[in-house]
């Protein structure tokens, strides 16, 4: 139990039910059936979950979260969150928009905002915290417990933190619990707990050599204070603007042009021709009736034969051409189809970050991949080939009336024809725009069901249920109103003015007709008075085609904005593929006769007799032979043609970079089938990378985010670099991943979110089945997260897989990982994606905070995987704890978007006043 006003922290390892528990005092879980459970709490709890929630809108929206605002509480609540120096560097302050899930705020940055949020909230009597320093340095860390959660707008409140064991900051709450597999294993004041074994046991060896005392907080002008900027710049000039296109969809000649490039012009000018060719082929047969009608009425001599016969045959060939018409319309369709979901796709994916994905959200982006494509798909070609037919059907049948009716009725007609034509565009330019506020409506729907979906806890632990309720509702309010004065209550109001007028032209017509028989006979008033009473019969369902035809065209128009966004550089320039690592899986049987001589360095592969292979330079893998190459070791395989004399094999099946347990694996093994990891010796030590002057920032934000940063780093180097929140790391990481693409300067290579996928976890380890399963073990194993998966419930439709392990482990690589990853710890969630980069080798790894939520002793353990589990790459890290990096080569120390240290880290943590070594002392590490 929990006093009220009483402030836990709860430790534990990765995995031993940390944020389990929070989620459990939430009422997210239930106790196990059977057993005795009491939980006490209130309605409203402020939580903050290891994952931030950011929604869509400004900073101080998300601060707020409904509430109304308070000037000096929401002082307190930024100020306690160390969020003063980051609004004095944003565009806009606290107005400015953070994208869709904070996409433009750094990880620390998301985690204050919830922390604000929290702070702020009124009505909250518990707070719960999962991990609120993981993401943070150790400065602002510090500013967080004493300004936050032991600050006045915390105080009275009852507070659960989980988090890493550091004495200082345990030493600032009232109790501590230890939590291990699930159960408390100690609980106390901190003075009691720490000197437990259990407490003991999740310091790593670092913390114990240094000490559980860790001293006070360093002064602002020691510690890496945030620079007071120059001037402030202008909110609206700076504000980035999450909102709908202004333009109103309408299809444009350019747009119409490209579409029938792609469904082809012959397909749609086939379709039109035959549509008003199969218009003519029924009126010829409503002819045929006529002049039989007129014949008998002369009381001629009629051959009834001749009449049906030609009747028939017009019958027949327009149900030919229905069939020829729709078939080329179908063609048309299914070109569109198969290529704009492809085109649109494409285009996403290649979409800068920060000019496209932190401007449109989820909601916008799900609506157009949805339900516009499902439009062209099913309702474009109807629409269309409809307007064809409504066009023809009219026209048509009106010129032939006009042409055998009196002229002055054709003269009357004029005025009528039009009036018509004015309210059908009255209708047409009214009528658009609000089906255009339809589509956007359900954007919004759209947005905040994903929203909803996403962050339920959180919105269910603050209460919130009836606000989300108030905006659902809303939304859609706007979307169905938009949607029944668009396609109801307009088109009824068009169409009860066109019958009331058509229906005066046509009594016209017929008293005409009646009155001057000598005009027209019996059968043409009749065929006159037919097509003019079936185009009022008509009216509505070919109104609906002609204005529908149109309205789907904005679908139309808002797919082609998206396949033209601005795109990224192209991934791949035009001499890469020579420099492409990848994976071939051959057939034993294609291989040959291998055979292998010597060991180590001397080993040599033959096939046939035949010298192919011999062990590069750099003694891990196996290279072409003189006068030989890798295509001959298996001719049958293409893949293997694409090789280049640099490229070598450094894996076959389990055995990698060991050229001696290869060359057993190629010439003795007993598998089906083979597989080979080639790599290109380009990087084959690493990748050097070289930064000169760059300067990066994201779109509409003059500032620059990176200011002129120059850096070298060598192959094989593992380089960390650090510096407070906001400073820029992440901002270099993705400049490095091109994600954001550089304003000025160049990277030379040679010359932050864990993410899971709803699948198996072998299918989140190895997505393309390259790697055996003994392969993936080995990862998992590295990773630190064996011993985990072989706790994991297995899936039965695989069972198969568990025919060559005896206890059923390679079952356990089909355990089901939820969407994101959710069924999983953040820190397991990180360890896997660590596996998962232990099985690729890469020579260049950019790893982001990939242990800010394991506990001490894991990380240990995972940063000497780090230091060990790759020889080869190019290693380069962003770190906020900094006992993880000192076992590194390099330190580059950021501040601001600028480099302000970087070398050797004992050389850089010895340099007297460096910042560096501020930071060291702030923890007392050094």
């Amino acid at each position: 139990s929990v006093k009220k006003g009483e402030m836990l922290a709860v430790l534990g390892k990765v995995g031993s039910g940390k944020s389990t528990l929070l989620q459990a005092i939430l009422g997210d879980l239930y106790p196990d059936p059977g057993k005795k459970a009491f939980l006490s709490r209130p309605e409203i709890v402020a939580y903050c979950s290891q994952v931030p929630h950011i929604g869509e809108g400004t900073l101080r929206e998300n601060v707020l979260f409904g509430q109304e605002y308070d000037a000096a509480r929401y002082g307190e609540a930024i100020a306690g969150a160390s969020l003063e120096g980051d609004l004095k560097v944003l565009p806009g302050g606290d107005d400015v928009c953070i994208g869709s899930r904070g996409i433009t705020l750094s990880g620390g940055q998301k985690a204050r905002v919830s922390l604000a949020r929290a702070a702020y909230r009124r009505g909250s009597e518990v707070l719960l915290v999962d991990d609120p320093f993981g993401a943070v340095d150790a400065p602002t860390a510090m500013t967080l417990l004493n300004q936050l959660l032991v600050g006045p707008l915390m105080e009275g409140r009852t507070r659960v933190v989980t988090l890493q064991p550091d004495a200082e900051r345990l030493r600032a709450f009232d109790r501590v619990a230890i939590l291990e597999k699930g159960r408390i294993v100690e609980q106390g004041t901190p003075e009691e707990v720490m000197k437990t074994s259990a407490f003991q046991g999740l310091l790593s060896s670092s913390s114990r050599e240094f000490g559980t005392t860790w001293g006070t907080e360093v002064s602002g002008s020691q510690a890496l204070a945030l620079a007071p900027t120059s001037k402030k710049e202008d909110n609206r000039a700076m504000r980035v603007k999450l909102r709908e296109e202004d333009f109103e969809g309408r299809p444009t000649i350019d747009m119409i042009k490209q579409w029938c490039r792609i469904g082809r012009w012959r397909n749609i000018w086939n379709t039109s021709t035959l549509y008003g060719v199969q218009v003519l082929v029924w009126l010829f047969a409503d002819l045929v009736l006529a002049n039989w009608t007129n014949a008998i009425a002369a009381r001629e001599s009629v051959y009834d034969r001749a009449y049906i016969g030609a009747y028939f045959f017009w019958l027949l060939c327009g149900m030919a051409l229905w069939v020829v018409t729709w078939k080329f319309g179908m063609w048309f369709t299914l070109r569109i189809s198969a290529q704009v979901l492809n085109m649109m796709l494409t285009k996403i994916l290649n979409a800068p970050v920060d000019k496209f994905f932190d401007k449109h959200p989820v909601g916008r982006i799900m609506n157009r991949m949805v339900g516009d494509v499902a439009t062209v798909d099913f309702t474009l070609f109807l629409r269309s080939t409809g307007t064809s037919a409504v066009i023809f059907q009219t026209l048509l049948p009106l010129a032939y009336i006009h042409f055998i009716i009196p002229w002055f009725i054709t003269v009357l007609a004029l005025p009528l024809y039009y009036l018509i034509w004015q309210l059908c565009k009255k209708y047409w330019n009214t009528t658009v725009p609000l089906r255009y506020c339809a589509t956007n409506s359900r954007s919004d729907v759209n947005g905040l069901i994903a929203d909803v979906s996403a962050n339920n806890t959180v919105i269910r632990a603050y209460g919130d249920q009836d606000r989300i309720t108030r905006e659902m509702c809303f939304a859609m309010d706007d979307m169905l109103k938009a949607s029944l004065y668009g396609e109801r209550v307009l088109r009824r109001w068009l169409v009860n003015r066109i019958l009331f007028l058509w229906s005066f032209y046509m009594t016209t017509t017929y008293i005409v007709g009646l009155l001057n028989t000598r005009w027209m006979g019996a059968g043409t008033l009749g065929l006159c008075l037919a097509n003019l009473m079936l185009i009022e019969a008509l009216l509505e369902p070919n109104l609906d085609h002609a204005t529908g035809a149109q309205l789907e065209f904005i679908a139309l128009a808002r797919i082609h904005e998206y396949m033209n966004i601005p795109q990224e550089r192209p991934r791949r320039m035009g001499n890469d593929s020579k420099y492409h690592s990848f994976p071939v899986r051959v057939e034993r049987a294609h291989l040959g006769s291998l055979t292998s001589t010597g060991l180590g360095a001397s080993t040599e592969v033959f096939r046939d007799g035949r010298r192919v292979l011999e062990v590069a330079s750099n003694g891990i893998g196996f290279i072409a032979a003189p006068g030989s190459a890798l295509e001959e070791l298996c001719p049958k395989c293409s893949k293997l043609k694409e090789t280049e004399p640099w490229h070598q094999i450094i894996g076959v099946n389990n055995a990698l970079r060991d050229v001696d347990l290869m060359s057993r694996e190629l010439c003795c093994g007993t598998g089906d089938q083979v597989m080979l990891e080639v790599q290109s010796g380009w990087l084959i030590d690493g990748a050097g990378v070289v930064i000169e002057n760059l300067k990066a920032g994201y779109a509409d934000i003059p500032r620059d985010v990176l200011k002129g940063i120059s850096i070298s780093f060598e192959p094989r180097m593992k380089v960390s670099i650090t510096g407070t929140t906001g400073c820029g790391k992440s901002s270099l990481l993705l400049v490095l991943l091109r994600m954001l693409e550089p304003r000025a300067g160049r990277v030379l290579l040679n010359g932050v979110d864990p993410v899971l996928f709803s699948g198996s976890l072998k299918h989140n380890l190895d997505p393309f089945g390259i790697y055996s399963d003994g392969r993936l073990w080995k990862a998992l194993e590295l990773a630190n997260m064996a011993d985990v998966v072989k706790g994991l419930p297995g899936c039965p439709v695989h069972g198969q897989c568990c025919v060559p392990d005896p206890e059923g482990w390679d079952s356990r690589l089909f355990h089901q990982i939820s969407e994101e990853g959710t069924n999983l710890s953040f820190g397991q969630r990180q360890l896997i994606c660590l596996a998962r980069m232990v099985l690729r080798q890469p020579p260049l790894l950019l790893l982001d905070e990939a242990t800010s939520a394991i506990d001490r002793r894991s990380q240990e353990e995972v940063q000497h995987t780090i230091i060990t589990a790759f020889p080869n790459s190019k290693l380069i890290a962003v770190a906020h704890r900094l006992e993880t990096i000192l076992d590194f080569d390099d330190v580059c120390v950021m501040e601001r978007g600028e480099v302000v240290e970087q070398g050797a880290v004992k050389e850089v943590s010895q340099r007297k006043g460096g910042r560096f070594r501020a930071m060291l002392e702030a923890k007392k590490m050094w």
